[in-house]
């Protein structure tokens, strides 16, 4: 979802920002029970969200950087640990939030690389540039044999 901001602006073509109060109802209504935010500064207090009941995260990721192993390992652990859904947030939403999900899809839903990126791609128009898909398929890789699969593949179809 698109980052909060405490004070509503303009952004484009009607978009307005929105402030956490107005989120965290929908997101727990979603099932949420955690906000990973990928960038800071925040446009908000992190402590808004905690005021209704959800936890709050920060991967500090700067844009253009390309996703490392310890960045992945550090947002499947906070899947892995939250009781509800992990609500995701990025100002544009596109290249960082593509690729964390499609590392989610292939370590938790067995999901292949390119099978990954792809319905990202699908539902998400514009994610995922081909150097982070290169990097998800070595990161697979490399993840097949340890821990990071920890919740058997489920297969679809």
């Amino acid at each position: 979802f698109r980052s909060p901001s405490d004070t509503p602006c303009f952004i484009s073509f009607g978009v307005t920002s929105i402030a956490p109060a107005a989120y965290a109802p929908k997101l727990l209504e979603c099932g949420a029970s955690c906000v990973v935010s990928l960038g800071a500064p925040f446009e908000y207090s992190p402590e808004d969200f905690a005021s209704f009941g959800l936890s709050h995260y920060s991967l500090d990721w700067p844009p253009g950087v390309l996703l490392t192993d310890e960045m992945v390992r550090r947002f499947l652990a906070i899947c892995d640990e939250e009781p509800g859904a992990v609500a995701l947030h990025d100002e544009p939403g596109l290249e960082r939030m593509g690729i964390l999900m499609a590392n989610f899809l292939v370590s938790r839903n067995g999901f292949s690389p390119d099978e990954a990126v792809a319905w990202i791609r699908l539902v998400r128009p514009g994610s995922i540039l081909a150097e982070q898909h290169e990097a998800l398929r070595a990161f697979s890789k490399t993840s097949e044999d340890s821990s990071l699969r920890s919740v058997p593949p489920k297969r679809w179809g």
